[in-house]
């Protein structure tokens, strides 16, 4: 399929129909996935959603919380089987959606524990990002990751990383308005 999308003619402007491109005039074969996952992922992870699903567990421990899904969410990525080169990159993007949704949460949601839980997520992430950016050894053989892999899992664990050293004035619990 993406061998069949030719490039965007001249004066043909860009529209809300259009995918993102980090590639130029071409089509981007890797943004659509971009696209897709931030969509569903934005969806799962809002922050009223994550709080609805504190509160619920808190209720009812049979039913799932936000720590139960952040898991499925980051099986379904991280945990995923990529085969080709493309599906290796698509799978790097989809990570890179999933570990921006959790800053973004860990960084602005009302509810403290929402905070608390996506931020261990991260740091537990990071952990196991790490493991992988040091797949190296001393003469620079590379001993279970790709190149791309290690640098993918560099650049992840370094953000996230700076998201929890960075210097921000702790937040105030915002309390609900009343309907």
């Amino acid at each position: 399929l993406v061998k069949r999308i030719p490039p965007r003619p001249p004066g043909y402007g860009r529209s809300r129909e259009t995918f993102p491109r980090w590639t130029g005039s071409t089509f981007d074969a890797i943004t659509p996935a971009v696209v897709a996952a931030s969509h569903t992922v934005g969806a799962l992870l809002t922050n009223d959603r994550a709080a609805r699903l504190v509160e619920q567990k808190a209720l009812d421990p049979s039913l799932p919380g936000l720590e139960e899904v952040i898991d499925a969410v980051q099986r379904a990525s991280f945990g995923a089987t990529a085969r080709t080169p493309y599906e290796q990159e698509v799978k790097r993007a989809v990570e890179r959606v999933v570990v921006d949704q959790l800053i973004e949460m860990a960084g602005t949601a009302p509810m403290p524990q929402v905070r608390a839980i996506a931020t261990l997520k991260l740091r537990r992430r990071a952990t196991e990002l790490a493991q992988v950016a040091a797949a190296n050894d001393a003469d620079g053989q590379q001993q279970s990751a790709t190149e791309s892999a290690v640098a993918h899992a560099g650049l992840l664990a370094a953000d996230i990383q700076r998201f929890l050293e960075r210097p921000a004035p702790a937040q105030q619990v915002v309390m609900p308005t009343p309907s």
